[in-house]
């Protein structure tokens, strides 16, 4: 119920008031929603991340965040803080749980301006998608939301929750706000999920985990049906390996053999190539997800 009241507010935040913006050092987060056109009671939902240098933008978007189409694409582009303008367009897919062939997939351009008003940078424009052949796919209209923007807002939405409904514990109901939002950052994978994941390496670094409260999360683990891990119980402290890659079809499966004391499983798993790829389990004791290797030509 939380998380739907989460979901909501980010949306109906996002069509009312635009974009906030954040910066540390050079460090940039937003968050919002691409508005398709002749469909703007659906966006879908869009971040991106990215590091300034020299005017010069490098880092990655994610669309359709927790989703069943959820895809992390690489960005380029460039950023002037002195006049506002900013373009990117999204480049190489790192990962994807869309089943679509790679073919058909949509980049995203996006050409606009960060216009600063009453202490808040909003943002909002229109992008094109464009097919890796460069042919037209969509158009519409972007509006995002800085990331430390959004826990603010939370905890100001948690206030008129209150006000509302008096039985709420104040302090207690945006606690459990703002550190659902903090969980919901870590790209999760749901039973009968498959992420595929592209990489131009030979070999692959996994790393497993249990990232916030270690709670007795067993796993077993397993590279195209065979075992790499089993019954293994995950902590805090990092276990990695290093993984050579088949020929043609590398698929790992992780299975749940316990939901530890906090339910369901959530182990965390790193996969390291020429850059990472991050995700934590959301499984019940017996379920299983997987993620498919893709070795890409560079």
């Amino acid at each position: 119920m939380i998380e739907r009241i989460i979901k909501m507010f980010f949306f109906k935040f996002i069509t009312l008031y635009g974009l906030a913006f954040s910066v540390h050092a050079q460090n940039y987060a937003f968050e919002g929603a691409l508005m398709l056109n002749g469909q703007k009671t659906k966006p879908i939902s869009y971040r991106i991340d990215f590091t300034l240098s020299n005017g010069v933008i490098s880092g990655h978007s994610i669309t359709d965040l927790f989703g069943p189409h959820e895809t992390k694409n690489e960005i380029r582009g460039t950023y002037s803080p002195a006049n506002g303008l900013i373009n990117f367009r999204e480049d190489a897919i790192v990962y994807t749980k869309s089943a679509l062939q790679r073919e058909i997939f949509c980049f995203v351009r996006f050409s606009g301006k960060v216009q600063t008003d009453s202490g808040i940078a909003r943002v909002k424009g229109e992008f094109t998608g464009l097919y890796k052949n460069q042919q037209p796919c969509a158009r519409g209209s972007l509006m995002m939301l800085g990331t430390a923007s959004v826990r603010q807002l939370m905890t100001e939405f948690t206030n008129k929750i209150n006000e509302t409904e008096k039985g709420i514990n104040h302090k207690h109901a945006e606690a459990s706000l703002v550190q659902l939002y903090d969980s919901l950052q870590s790209r999760r994978l749901n039973a009968g999920e498959k992420l595929s994941v592209f990489v131009q390496t030979d070999s692959l670094i996994l790393t497993f985990r249990d990232e916030f409260l270690e709670d007795g999360d067993v796993i077993n683990f397993f590279h195209n049906n065979k075992p790499l891990l089993t019954a293994y119980r995950v902590s805090s402290i990092p276990r990695r390996m290093s993984i050579a890659l088949h020929e043609g079809e590398n698929v790992f499966t992780l299975e749940a053999v316990h939901e530890g004391t906090r339910p369901p499983n959530t182990a965390v798993v790193a996969i390291t190539g020429a850059s990472q790829v991050e995700f934590q389990s959301n499984l019940k004791k017996g379920q299983k997800a997987t993620v498919q290797i893709v070795r890409s030509q560079p």
